[in-house]
């Protein structure tokens, strides 16, 4: 995740190592530490997605719950479309159409599980960006027709609102913004989500159990040890130690500092330097993709594929509305009491 940011210029990595100046250079290979155990564990899950309903161990299982080979192949399916779109971002070129057809631009699709030696050992070589998004569409498209209804997102199970969200997000990264604001909408419409007027409360929600409607799709930790985002600790101010990672200068010149709730809550100056409390939790969940990203993605979906205005406008004024809120509610307190 912060990796992530440091390859969008949100976020600066305070360690001089060359793992950190190659993912911002967009030069991340396997040498690279931080890069390796992404690639590592990620193949790993759509391994293991490929093995339960990709594989001759899967077709051995479903004699056994057939019942349930519609539900974990389409859980599947969402696992491995996730991991892909990933690995895509973070090893292969950004989609454009000047690039997307090149050979070996991509990552290696593996889509059956690794069951012996020599499977392990099969080489696969890299697919095209176009191939590997088109097989992320594939995937999702397959489990929104097939996911249970009554999955739902606290699980931590796939849902069909958590894949069309992430399916939007796909062709948003494909530039089809027709497509991201059709699956944008979609969920948006359900009426099941609301932006929290507690600004804390999705990232809060699982150690200090906090009520929030934002969260679209996640993968939640239930406890310390079940912390799989403890890449996040380099972000937080409540250790022994600054934290080595922080938000850029860019991102913190985007802010409003006087007027913006955002900016008041989540960022802190210490020494000169601005730091994020976003992340100042012992465990937290893996948040997919939340309501407010959806907004915005929607938003501009609409605008740049010559959409309805007002619906995008109607989308911004949420996002400024749920934002404002809170500072509302200060100060009608202030003026009570």
């Amino acid at each position: 995740m912060r990796g992530f940011d440091v390859i969008a210029d949100d976020g600066v990595a305070d360690v001089a190592t060359f793992e950190w100046v190659q993912m911002s250079a967009h030069t991340m290979n396997l040498v690279n530490a931080v890069g390796r155990d992404t690639w590592t564990a990620t193949y790993n899950a759509i391994n293991m997605a490929n093995q339960v309903a990709f594989s001759d161990l899967g077709k051995v299982s479903w004699r056994v719950i057939l019942r349930k080979k519609l539900q974990f192949k389409a859980e599947a399916s969402f696992i491995r479309a996730l991991g892909y779109f990933h690995l895509v971002r973070a090893f292969g070129l950004p989609y454009a159409e000047e690039t997307k057809d090149i050979a070996e631009m991509g990552v290696p699709l593996r889509l059956r599980g690794v069951m012996d030696r020599a499977t392990a050992f099969e080489v696969v070589q890299r697919s095209t960006v176009s191939e590997v998004y088109s097989q992320i569409i594939s995937d999702l498209e397959y489990a929104i027709e097939n996911l249970p209804g009554e999955n739902k997102v606290e699980s931590g199970r796939a849902t069909v609102d958590g894949a069309k969200a992430l399916l939007a997000k796909v062709y948003f990264y494909k530039h089809d913004f027709g497509n991201a604001a059709k699956y944008a909408e979609q969920v948006i419409n359900t009426q099941k989500y609301d932006l929290d007027e507690d600004l804390t409360a999705k990232f809060g929600r699982a150690e200090k159990k906090t009520v929030t409607q934002e969260i679209v799709a996640m993968i939640p930790s239930a406890s310390l040890i079940e912390d799989s985002w403890g890449g996040l600790r380099d972000y937080r101010t409540n250790g022994l130690a600054l934290p080595t990672s922080r938000p850029s200068n860019e991102l913190i010149a985007a802010y409003d500092q006087q007027n913006d709730n955002r900016f008041k809550t989540f960022f802190k100056n210490i020494d000169g330097s601005w730091y994020t409390l976003k992340f100042d939790y012992e465990y937290m969940d893996g948040i997919i993709i939340g309501y407010n990203e959806l907004l915005l993605l929607y938003a501009e979906s609409l605008a740049k594929s010559n959409g309805n205005m007002n619906q995008a406008l109607n989308a911004l004024q949420k996002i400024e509305k749920g934002l404002m809120a809170k500072l509302i509610l200060q100060l009608l307190i202030g003026l009570l009491y």
